[in-house]
């Protein structure tokens, strides 16, 4: 009785083991085998199947006292780390509104033709202008303007009142301004143009002034690129 019940702890085996226990007692019942000899083994193994059902009951308790003590134990909450943003680059709208405006342009031409067909290209180069009829005017204009408003001064030599050279020599040494001044003339000699630069202008443009010519002005004294056109 003892071994069945020892079996029957072992749940997946009974069934076998009942079948082989009962075949042995029919072999020990016609002395092809001793039942004592059989038995003291069963006796054995009961001990053995007892030890070892106490051992696996043993650790599940301490394994569920374990994790009792696991769960009971007080857990610490650890904070996420908190996401900083990331410092706003530095831009040009960091310098003021004027800074991402488009170039203001002050054209200064006595012919009325060539001054409107200057004026018209800036507008395609998304630019805007004024226009002064002779040197003295664009002085006036420079002298009574707000610090910054013009962008670049494009100054045709030849003119009545007051000409591109003395207009320029006015803006450097009597307003002290520093804004790009670009001559516009057909006479690109060399005294002209050493002419020119002792006066204080910055740069030349030969007339009558192209698209590329202005939008490469633009770019080189002002900073202004003009996107190319979807041609799709």
């Amino acid at each position: 009785m003892l071994l069945l019940r020892a079996l029957d702890a072992l749940r997946p085996s009974v069934c076998v083991w009942r079948v082989c226990v009962a075949s042995l007692r029919v072999l020990a019942s016609r002395r092809i085998l001793n039942w004592d000899s059989i038995s003291s083994a069963s006796d054995s193994f009961v001990g053995g199947l007892a030890s070892h059902t106490s051992y696996l009951s043993t650790s599940d308790s301490n394994s569920d006292s374990e994790s009792d003590t696991l769960y009971r134990r007080p857990r610490t909450f650890v904070e996420p780390p908190i996401a900083t943003k990331a410092e706003a680059p530095s831009c040009v709208a960091n310098e003021g509104l004027r800074a991402i405006e488009p170039p203001h342009v002050l054209v200064v031409e006595d012919t009325e033709m060539c001054a409107t067909v200057v004026r018209i290209l800036l507008h395609k180069l998304g630019c805007s202008s004024d226009h002064a009829e002779n040197g003295a005017q664009a002085v006036e204009m420079l002298k009574r303007a707000e610090a910054g408003l013009y962008s670049l001064v494009l100054m045709d030599l030849r003119m009545p009142t007051m000409d591109g050279f003395e207009a320029t020599a006015a803006i450097r040494q009597q307003l002290q301004l520093d804004v790009p001044v670009v001559a516009l003339t057909a006479d690109e000699t060399f005294g002209t143009r050493e002419k020119c630069v002792s006066v204080g202008f910055s740069d030349f443009a030969p007339k009558p002034l192209k698209y590329d010519a202005l939008a490469t002005m633009l770019q080189k004294h002002t900073g202004h690129v003009v996107m190319p056109a979807n041609l799709d």
